[in-house]
């Protein structure tokens, strides 16, 4: 006859089996801090993503009613843009799918700053998210020890 596990030993089983799934659990939580860590100084080098766009004006062409930001040419209200100068700090909204000004707010340096701060929290927090999704994921589609 088999003797049933006693409580040291189904104690011991299930801190192994804890440190396993931690150690998975770690390795896919660097991985995606280091990813997030990555596309977070992306983010605040480009002070864009998605569907904003935080910068300079370069151009302004009332002709065609556009704007350049760095590389990015955007088109917008004419209403709008007689509002708008070369040199102006802007945040743009844009229509999605489209490079067409949904809103542009002018904003000051540090609002700039703060606005791209809280956008590359916002992809960060995303991230790691993610990893930890995918992470409980792989946990789940792991075999149970002793199977």
């Amino acid at each position: 006859m088999r003797k049933a596990p006693g409580v040291t030993e189904v104690l011991v089983l299930a801190c192994m089996s804890l440190l396993v799934l931690t150690a998975c659990a770690t390795d896919q939580l660097s991985s995606a801090a280091a990813t997030a860590n990555a596309k977070l100084t992306s983010e605040a080098l480009k002070a864009a993503s998605g569907e904003i766009i935080i910068g300079t004006i370069k151009a302004v062409d009332t002709e065609a009613n556009t704007i350049r930001l760095r590389d990015q040419t955007v088109t917008v209200a004419p209403q709008e843009i007689a509002k708008l100068k070369v040199g102006n700090k802007v945040k743009v909204t844009l229509a999605a799918g489209t490079m067409t000004a949904e809103k542009i707010v002018q904003l000051g340096e540090e609002e700039v700053k703060q606005a791209a701060k809280t956008k590359a929290r916002e992809v960060k927090e995303q991230a790691i998210q993610t990893a930890i999704d995918k992470a409980v994921e792989m946990q789940s589609q792991q075999p149970a020890p002793g199977n």
